[in-house]
């Protein structure tokens, strides 16, 4: 498929089964030779490409086992791919709806020691890292969905301790000093503070 091309997966043993994962369960059965882009869901072939690139650099050769198969292995194998350093950043980075620089560097004063400590760059360069015309970007929602779930899972007190802190951040912009002056910015920050209250 030309999209594996382009990210540079170019052995036809591999793809297969990067394709075939990749289906969108929403068209049933078809034709293994359709090369239609609306029966893929590109987010699943970036993530095994993601996955195979992240064997290599890792000193290994990517095997036929380390992709295909329904949609929640293929990320469950991406995050299991990840070296520890991009895990951690994508983790803290799955708690706000943006990946937004300053937020970012706040959690990583609360929650990693220090903005010494996160190199956002290594998340920023990844497919999964959107990038909308005003400049914000975001994580897949479906990555940050899964990413979100195994962190309530995995570390429920962690968990419930970056919530508050966004919720307090989020919500100590919401006000302004002239309260006929709301701007969308101030909506943005108190519908953020509500979804990390909840969170």
């Amino acid at each position: 498929m030309a999209l594996l091309g382009k990210l540079q997966v170019a052995e036809p043993e591999l793809q297969a089964p990067m394709i075939a994962g990749a289906r969108s369960r929403d068209f049933g059965e078809m034709d293994p030779s359709d090369d239609a882009t609306e029966a893929y869901l590109p987010f699943y072939l970036q993530l095994q490409a993601e996955t195979y690139h992240d064997i290599k650099v890792a000193g290994k050769i990517p095997e036929l086992g380390d992709f295909g198969g329904d949609h929640p292995l293929i990320l469950a194998r991406f995050l299991e791919h990840l070296e520890s350093e991009a895990d951690k950043l994508l983790r803290l980075a799955s708690y706000p709806a943006a990946v937004d620089a300053a937020v970012l560097d706040m959690l990583a004063e609360q929650f990693l020691g220090g903005r010494a400590n996160a190199d956002w760059s290594r998340i920023y360069s990844r497919s999964v890292v959107s990038e909308e015309k005003d400049g914000t970007r975001s994580l897949h929602d479906l990555l940050r969905q899964a990413l979100q779930e195994r962190e309530r899972r995995d570390r429920p007190e962690l968990y419930r301790d970056i919530h508050r802190n966004l919720f307090t951040w989020f919500a100590a912009r919401c006000d302004g000093d002239d309260p006929q002056a709301i701007t969308e910015q101030h909506d943005r920050c108190f519908l953020a503070a509500v979804r990390h209250f909840s969170g």
